[in-house]
């Protein structure tokens, strides 16, 4: 089964100032692991004159802990980083999570 797995990390990027007065990002692993990877449909969207695409994928991992999204929490996949939209726990099965993410792309 690890065939049809690859790699992700997920991470939470969370903004600080450090004691010189810069903004610094603190990155925190929430799930490091393997996760079944499917492509979903692609979004154009045309925002302030800025026309892009937003490539869409849904991972499934298996975690017994929960993992729960903020609008800092990222995915780390194949060198790029995905923005999570949603996280479902599957119900069929008890500990797998089904994770919708995007990653922008400019044209």
């Amino acid at each position: 089964m690890v065939g049809l797995r690859k790699q992700i990390k997920i991470v939470d990027v969370s903004p600080f100032q450090d004691g010189n007065g810069f903004m610094k990002a603190n990155e925190i692993v929430l799930f490091f692991g393997w996760a079944e990877i499917s492509a979903t449909s692609s979004l154009r969207s045309f925002f302030i004159g800025q026309d892009s695409l937003s490539h869409t994928k849904t991972f499934r991992i298996r975690n017994h802990q929960g993992i729960a999204a903020t609008v800092n929490t990222r995915i780390i996949y194949d060198g790029k980083q995905y923005t999570v939209n949603s996280i479902e726990k599957e119900k069929e099965k008890g500990f797998y999570y089904i994770i919708r993410a995007s990653a922008k792309t400019d044209n």
